[in-house]
C-alpha cells in the first residue's frame, strides 16, 4: 500500500532558523526507501527550494515537489514538469492597479525570477539574491511582464488586511487572495491552490486518497489539508487551519513525524478520529508512562483510548482506560 505525505515548507517542515532536523531527514529517507512518496508543497517557486532539496538529498527524476501554491508539479531535479499553470495574460495589469490603489509593494513570480520595482526592508530573505530583478519605471513597468505564475503583495499586516477587505467582488471571483505569513498576501488564479495541486498529483500517481496525508501551518495550506485523506496542522499553525485539521501534531521546532510514529493506532469514522494505545498491563510504572506518553503530544480534542487487560482502571489526563476483554464482550463502540 503506497502512501503519500505532503508537507508545507516554511513554518512546517522548516524550523524557525530555516533548517530541518536530522531526525526528520532520516524519517523522510526511511519513508522513501519503503516505496512511499514524500512531497514538499510550497508557495515558493522551484528555484527557491533547490538548496532545501539538496539538504534533504532527494534530488532525482523520481521524487516530486509542488511549487507556486500548486501551479507547478515537477520532479526534484527539474527534468520533468508533470503539471504547470500560469496566470492569464493581462492579469498582471489589474493586479498592478490594485497594488497602486492600496500602496502595496509587489513581487511578480516568473519561471526563473522574482521581479519587483522595490525591495522593502521586510523582505530581507530576497535581498542580494540573483533570482531577484529590480525593474525601473515603478509599478507601471511591471505591467509589461509575461509568463507570470503568481503575485505577492507586501506591506504591514494591518495594510494587507485593510486592502483585502476592500478588494472588488469581481476580482475575488477570479483570484485567491491568501495571507501566507507576516507581511505577505499571495494572489493566484482560482484554479490554482495547494489543494488542487494535491488532487492533480494524486491523479498522476494513481494513489488512493485515503492513503494521503498533508501537514501545514498557514492559510494557504487550508485547501491542502482539506484535500488530503488525513489533514494535519502543526501546533504552531494559524487557528483557521487548526479548525479544519483532522488532528494537530507537534510544532515545526520538533518534527512532523513524531506523533504518527508513537501512537499505536489512529481510527477514523467519517470525520471523527480516535487515538488508541494497547498494552497487556500498565501495572508497572515504567510501562504506564510509556503508554501515556504519546497522548501527551496530541493537542486536539479527539478521544484517546488506552486498552489493557487490567481490572483496575485509571482516570488520568482525559484518557479513557478500558478493559479490552470487557469492551469486546459488551460490544461497545469508540466514542464519537
Amino acid at each position: 500500500m503506497i502512501k503519500l505525505l505532503v508537507t508545507d515548507l516554511d513554518g512546517t517542515l522548516l524550523k524557525d532558523d530555516k533548517t530541518i532536523s536530522q531526525h526528520t531527514i532520516n524519517m523522510i529517507h526511511k519513508m522513501i526507501d519503503k516505496g512511499h512518496y514524500f512531497v514538499i508543497s510550497t508557495g515558493r517557486p522551484f528555484f527557491r527550494i533547490t538548496k532545501i532539496l539538496e539538504s534533504l538529498d532527494i534530488i532525482n527524476d523520481k521524487n516530486i515537489c509542488i511549487c507556486n501554491n500548486g501551479g507547478l508539479i515537477i520532479t526534484t531535479d527539474g527534468s520533468k514538469t508533470l503539471y504547470e499553470e500560469k496566470m492569464e495574460e493581462g492579469s498582471i495589469i489589474e493586479l498592478v492597479d490594485l497594488a497602486i490603489k492600496f500602496n502595496l509593494n509587489m513581487l511578480v513570480y516568473q519561471k526563473d525570477y522574482i521581479v519587483t520595482d522595490y525591495l522593502d526592508d521586510r523582505i530581507d530573505l530576497l535581498k542580494g539574491q540573483s533570482c531577484v530583478k529590480i525593474i525601473e519605471g515603478g509599478k507601471e513597468a511591471l505591467k509589461s511582464l509575461t509568463d507570470v505564475y503568481k503575485v505577492v503583495f507586501n506591506a504591514s499586516d494591518e495594510e494587507l488586511f485593510a486592502a483585502r477587505d476592500k478588494i472588488p467582488t469581481e476580482l475575488l471571483s477570479r483570484y485567491n487572495f491568501v495571507y501566507t505569513g507576516k507581511n505577505f498576501l499571495e494572489v493566484n488564479k482560482k484554479t490554482i491552490d495547494k489543494g488542487i495541486g494535491l488532487k492533480r498529483l494524486i491523479e498522476i500517481l494513481n494513489i488512493d486518497i485515503n492513503n494521503t496525508y498533508a501537514v501545514g501551518d498557514e492559510e494557504n495550506d487550508l485547501s491542502l489539508v482539506k484535500a488530503a485523506g488525513i489533514g494535519c496542522a502543526v501546533s504552531n499553525a494559524n487557528p483557521k487551519l487548526k479548525e479544519v485539521a483532522s488532528y494537530i501534531t507537534l510544532s515545526n521546532e520538533e518534527s512532523i513525524f513524531s506523533l504518527t510514529l508513537e501512537c499505536n493506532f489512529i481510527t477514523r469514522k467519517r470525520d471523527v478520529y480516535q487515538y488508541v494505545q494497547i498494552a497487556m498491563t500498565i501495572m508497572d510504572r515504567d510501562t504506564e508512562e510509556r503508554e501515556y506518553r504519546p497522548f501527551m503530544k496530541i493537542y486536539d480534542n479527539y478521544p484517546k483510548y488506552l486498552f489493557t487487560t487490567d481490572t483496575m482502571l485509571q482516570k488520568r489526563d482525559g484518557v479513557i482506560h478500558c478493559n479490552l476483554i470487557d469492551f469486546i464482550a459488551e460490544n461497545k463502540e469508540l466514542e464519537k
